[in-house]
């Protein structure tokens, strides 16, 4: 192709066609070396897995050393999905962002310790099913990352020597699902993982978390103030949260979680910003779970006073330059609000 553009898709078709079918080793190589990457800022390939029963379980059993794969430093951004282990830290050093969505079985029980991320890969963002699939982390030394969005709750865990924690993200992004509450939600998985994550034994680099809540058809409002039982919150450094409320056909609005916006206020003593969205018609769709975005009404409040009891509201323009800044690299480097401006003055 002539044309080298900046966003490629691949989907590898594993079907045999006209007789011809590469081997992993082969699709590998080719992919390393691809000129088609050349301009690339982001990549996505989908279905490229191991054989169930054949080679390749381990990086020792690949035909190639990773001094022979190419490199393509253009690419910033790398979407994975029903694919098994590659080694992409190697291919795209210059990785910024990882998503990775319905990998493939062999990908968690990859011995990843050759393959897995550098010092030297500038990753700030990912995004996962599961906890599992961070395993491509858990390195010699795993990265620390700006931004970690898991969509499924805790699995199985990774072991004693690694975990989200390890991960020291500022800002967490994961969703529950919420039925017949407050008898019936997976809400309580997630306080172990909280409380690791903003503890200060990891750093306690955690400001932000945004929480989506999705409550099926039948459910009324979720009474969220009583049934967010997450202490570790209270002892925690968080200073932004966003609730997302997915609620199917139901017509809600923002003012009926109020009394969660007040609770969560007096709560967390170093919170100074809540957001609240309330989503009435989400549309589902597995093969977009890269992405998150929850149309409807939103609501943004800076917390003042004592206790969260003085609170003002501020428009989304501005609560969107809250997010904005918490998800830089400024406020990464100073962990402080004093650099962000709410408006052009």
């Amino acid at each position: 192709m002539v044309s080298r553009p900046s966003d490629v898709s691949l989907d590898f078709d594993k079907r045999r066609r006209w007789g011809i079918l590469h081997s992993v080793n082969e699709y590998i190589m080719l992919l390393s070396h691809l000129a088609l990457f050349s301009n690339a800022h982001v990549v996505e390939i989908s279905s490229l897995d191991m054989p169930p029963h054949g080679r390749c379980k381990q990086p020792s059993d690949f035909d190639f050393g990773l001094p022979q794969l190419g490199q393509h430093s253009t690419v910033r951004e790398v979407r994975l999905r029903r694919s098994g282990p590659l080694p992409f830290f190697h291919i795209f050093p210059s990785m910024e962002v990882l998503r990775m969505h319905s990998m493939h079985t062999s990908f968690e029980k990859f011995d990843w310790r050759q393959w897995a991320c550098t010092e030297s890969v500038p990753l700030v963002d990912v995004t996962a099913d599961n906890d599992d699939q961070l395993v491509c982390l858990a390195g010699m030394r795993a990265p620390t990352v700006r931004r970690l969005h898991l969509h499924a709750g805790p699995s199985r865990g990774l072991g004693d020597d690694f975990n989200a924690a390890c991960l020291r993200p500022i800002c967490f992004v994961f969703a529950i699902e919420w039925w017949d509450a407050p008898w019936n939600t997976d809400l309580p998985i997630w306080s172990g993982p909280l409380e690791a994550i903003a503890s200060p034994a990891f750093g306690g680099r955690l400001r932000y978390l945004e929480v989506t809540a999705k409550c099926h058809p039948r459910e009324e409002t979720p009474d969220l103030g009583v049934d967010l039982r997450l202490p570790a919150l209270r002892e925690s450094t968080l200073v932004c949260m966003r609730l997302n409320v997915e609620v199917g056909t139901l017509s809600r609005d923002v003012s009926e979680f109020d009394g969660f916006r007040m609770t969560l206020a007096k709560a967390v003593p170093s919170l100074r910003y809540v957001c609240i969205s309330v989503d009435h018609n989400p549309q589902t769709n597995p093969f977009c779970a890269h992405y998150t975005d929850v149309h409807g009404e939103c609501a943004w409040w800076r917390v003042r006073g004592r206790a969260g009891v003085d609170s003002e509201r501020i428009s989304c323009e501005a609560g969107e330059r809250v997010e904005e800044y918490l998800h830089s690299a400024e406020f990464e480097r100073t962990m402080s609000l004093e650099g962000l401006r709410l408006d052009d003055g």
